[in-house]
């Protein structure tokens, strides 16, 4: 199914289920997707400026080029997820779960709570990968 291009600003999308939906380019800024099941999601060049997306499961998903500025992701499942080019800054990656990502290009400047650990656990942080 694919849903791209469509505009959720400040949708109340809590445990939703869309688990393999063409979401590119979609505007959810401020979306609450807390605890959401968005596995597989392809949400490239999505905006999810302070998106809440607190314990949403991305595993899988594709991120690349999104917008993802001041975003919550405490806690957020993003193993095996494509980040590449994606903007990070600001965001809260507490907890999150970034095993296998691919975080090739992505702009990390700011981003609060980000561990060591979890860099190590990310498949790709290239030189590209900005801090």
């Amino acid at each position: 199914m694919a849903l791209s291009d469509t505009f959720m600003t400040d949708a109340n999308g809590r445990a939703v289920y869309l688990p393999t939906i063409d979401l590119s380019g979609a505007m959810l800024m401020g979306a609450d997707l807390y605890d959401a099941m968005l596995i597989g999601t392809i949400l490239e060049e999505a905006d999810l400026r302070g998106a809440f997306l607190r314990d949403a499961n991305l595993k899988g998903a594709d991120l690349s080029f999104s917008d993802l500025r001041w975003a919550d992701l405490r806690g957020a499942a993003l193993e095996q997820g494509k980040l590449h080019w994606a903007n990070l800054t600001g965001a809260d990656l507490r907890g999150a779960h970034l095993d296998g990502a691919d975080l090739t290009g992505a702009n990390l400047h700011g981003v609060r709570g980000m561990t060591e650990k979890q860099i190590r656990a990310a498949a790709i942080v290239d030189s590209a990968t900005q801090f």
